[in-house]
């Protein structure tokens, strides 16, 4: 009787062993496949303007990123251009809507920036709506999922004049 305990012990810690085994080789090989394109592993934001409508995703773009793979060292890219929310079409949104940003994952830390002029922007601070005022407006979007995980991402929008 015994000797039988024993036995069930030693499978069901063969087992478990051996489904570590085989998650961590599942996180390796993925890693390494997204190593090869980082951009495809990186978090989407969506922009949602109303409870059920979203900005389509010509209207927003991923800048730059430093992300950390879990057994490889932290790969960046992006950020070349220092102007490329100027190619962004923007989207259409009514005046004072509420702006709500949702990831694919959930960051730690958002920070959203709205452009105040050419070349500056001013962070916004509680939740983030669009200007009442007609015109087109650029907003950037620091993201971070904790160290070595950051991502900026632009979008654009137009509010239109109401009468």
């Amino acid at each position: 009787m015994k000797l039988l305990r024993k036995q069930q012990l030693v499978k069901i810690l063969a087992g478990a062993g051996l489904v570590l085994l085989a998650a961590f080789i599942t996180v390796f090989i993925r890693d390494a496949l997204n190593l090869r394109a980082p951009e495809n592993a990186l978090p989407q934001m969506d922009v949602y303007h109303t409870e059920e409508d979203r900005l389509p995703a010509e209207h927003i773009r991923r800048d730059s990123y430093t992300w950390q793979f879990l057994f490889w060292p932290p790969v960046s890219g992006g950020g070349l251009d220092l102007e490329v929310w100027r190619e962004i079409p923007p989207g259409w949104v009514n005046p004072s809507a509420n702006l709500r940003l949702d990831f694919s994952f959930e960051p730690k830390d958002v920070r959203v920036y709205m452009a105040a002029g050419e070349s500056a922007f001013v962070e916004l601070s509680g939740n983030v709506f669009a200007p009442d005022a007609p015109g087109t407006y650029t907003y950037r979007v620091d993201a971070s999922w904790g160290s070595q995980r950051v991502v900026t991402y632009f979008f654009r929008i137009r509010v239109p004049v109401w009468n």
